[in-house]
């Protein structure tokens, strides 16, 4: 399932259909530092954090992969794959982990004569770690359980350009590391780090382009998405149990890139009743498996690939509680003008519930 996330990411980001040949195609080559310190997500695992963590990276990206309009609009985004080499600053613990990951690049403030730009990241792939918890061997690692997990990072990076072909990139960015609760203990390890490198452009140049830019949508569109995956208990309760949720949207797109919308969701998750009864509760039943909730959202589109953000809150869960928060991160791909892949990670203040693995429906 993990090996499946950076498949899909790289195939969507790297390999998407190319509506214009007339656009040359910019390649890039980056090297970047960084410096930065685990985020004190839990009191009760402070005690990991013993250094500041250090890391270094190695980026190839591109540029022109879209049409003319989408990355005119964006100013032309620079979308790749990272290598990421990252020390936890606790190597008995939390070792190191090795990150490969699909990542979207792209600029919202820029100089006339493009000698600056500022721009945000997504990067979406796949981490081993070489420390985790082990009941026997690293029952300390009360982080994290698996060797495998999900690399998530989103940040802030800006570029001055040196010459023509050389760029200085500085930036900051928050990782977080997570198995979707494939394995539990799963709270995560959350790190924020400062970055410094140097890009280098080796073939092409970016063709300034024009193109007319339609009129934003004005209407609203209504969408259906079916998400699958499987979760866990406890590193003391043994096997992964089915999860699901069916969620109904109204989304209000406000220009071509960005949308804001709501909506309704109904989830079922095998393990509840089992929660429960560890719990404490005295009788339970089937329908405890299911709960329900709703949320808002805000989504930026570029071409086929859709980011999203989503707050919610539950109207009904016998093990959650009456509005207790929730929320999701991730990508939708436009498969076809209605039909849509899901790929979402949903959590409670950033501990992983499970990945939503959905396919969905838009009109």
């Amino acid at each position: 399932m993990k090996r499946g996330l950076f498949i899909w990411l790289c195939l969507a980001a790297l390999f998407s259909e190319t509506a214009s040949q007339s656009q040359p195609t910019s390649y890039y080559i980056d090297a970047k530092s960084l410096y930065g310190f685990i985020i004190p997500q839990h009191d009760f695992i402070d005690y990991l954090i013993q250094k500041h963590v250090t890391a270094w990276e190695m980026d190839i990206s591109k540029t022109g992969i879209q049409n003319q309009y989408w990355d005119s609009i964006f100013h032309f985004p620079r979308i790749g794959i990272g290598y990421h080499y990252l020390d936890f600053g606790n190597k008995e613990m939390l070792g190191t982990a090795n990150s490969l990951f699909a990542f979207c690049n792209m600029p919202f403030i820029h100089t006339s004569n493009d000698r600056f730009f500022l721009s945000w990241q997504i990067g979406l792939g796949i981490a081993y770690l070489n420390k985790v918890f082990d009941m026997n061997t690293n029952y300390d690692d009360l982080a994290i359980s698996a060797h495998w997990n999900a690399h998530i990072n989103l940040g802030i990076n800006s570029t001055f350009k040196i010459t023509d072909r050389i760029e200085l990139t500085l930036g900051i960015r928050g990782m977080h590391y997570s198995n979707g609760k494939l394995k539990s203990p799963n709270y995560g390890l959350n790190v924020m780090t400062a970055n410094v490198g140097l890009s280098y452009r080796f073939t092409g140049k970016q063709k300034k382009i024009n193109p007319t830019v339609p009129a934003p949508l004005k209407k609203y569109n209504t969408e259906i998405i079916y998400s699958a995956g499987m979760t866990t208990i406890s590193a003391y309760e043994k096997g992964n149990f089915f999860i699901s949720s069916l969620c109904a949207d109204l989304i209000k797109p406000v220009t071509n890139k960005h949308s804001f919308g709501a909506g309704f969701d109904v989830f079922y998750n095998h393990s509840l009743p089992e929660e429960l009864m560890i719990g404490g509760a005295n009788h339970v039943t089937s329908i405890d498996n299911f709960y329900s909730g709703i949320h808002l959202m805000y989504e930026i589109t570029y071409y086929r690939i859709i980011m999203t953000i989503q707050i919610g809150s539950y109207l009904y869960s016998r093990y959650y509680g009456l509005f207790t928060p929730y929320d999701r991160v991730g990508l939708k791909y436009k498969i076809t003008p209605h039909l849509i892949g899901n790929l979402t990670l949903k959590t409670h203040w950033a501990v992983a519930e499970y990945i939503e693995w959905g396919i969905g429906y838009k009109w």
